[in-house]
């Protein structure tokens, strides 16, 4: 399968729906890397990548307003539904401006199926979005992962049997809210 690329200085408002999309987990493969603002990505299969789903910011154009919904997402690699806004050259700075200021923002992932990954749901740069009813089991690292982002909504989900943690929270985060989810069964005791 071809990789499906959309950068924000080209695309806005694309929308991909139920799409099958089966890969041969070549290193850094990607289904779907997508850099365009109202967009949305519903209802897709997305099977045996190095990267399943990227939703990435440019280096023009922060992306935002984007619906990831009701995707399948099952055996990719290293990240399988991936969010990151644009990262600062860090140089000697302190590690708490990671971020330029380019997040993703308004960004909603919900009601997506994630099985047998090696992380389910990372979430980098990213503020002012929702994360809600989702479910994210057998992930090899992280059901959840959130690293330097702000004023998420993180509510209703599921993280179950994820292998090193349920949810893994990166310091340098602020202002998150985490409600009403369920995180049961990941093997080393980080729930």
């Amino acid at each position: 399968c071809e990789n499906y690329m959309f950068y924000s200085n080209l695309y806005k408002g694309v929308q991909l729906e139920n799409l099958i999309l089966w890969g041969d987990k070549e290193f850094g493969t990607a289904a779907i890397n997508l850099r365009a603002s109202d967009s949305s990505l519903t209802n897709n299969a997305v099977i045996n990548f190095d990267y399943g789903i990227q939703i990435l910011s440019s280096s023009s154009n922060p992306t935002s307003s984007v619906l990831v919904s009701g995707n399948y997402l099952f055996d990719n690699g290293y990240y399988s539904l991936h969010l990151a806004g644009e990262r600062a050259d860090v140089g000697e700075k302190p590690f708490e401006t990671l971020c330029s200021t380019k997040y993703l923002q308004g960004i909603t992932v919900s009601d997506n199926y994630l099985e047998n990954n090696y992380q389910g749901i990372a979430a980098t740069c990213t503020k002012d979005s929702m994360f809600n009813n989702n479910i994210v089991k057998d992930s090899a690292i992280a059901g959840f992962r959130l690293e330097t982002s702000a004023y998420n909504a993180v509510d209703n989900n599921l993280f179950h049997e994820n292998i090193l943690s349920g949810m893994w929270l990166y310091g340098y985060s602020t202002g998150n809210v985490f409600d009403s989810n369920i995180v049961i069964d990941n093997n080393r005791g980080n729930q």
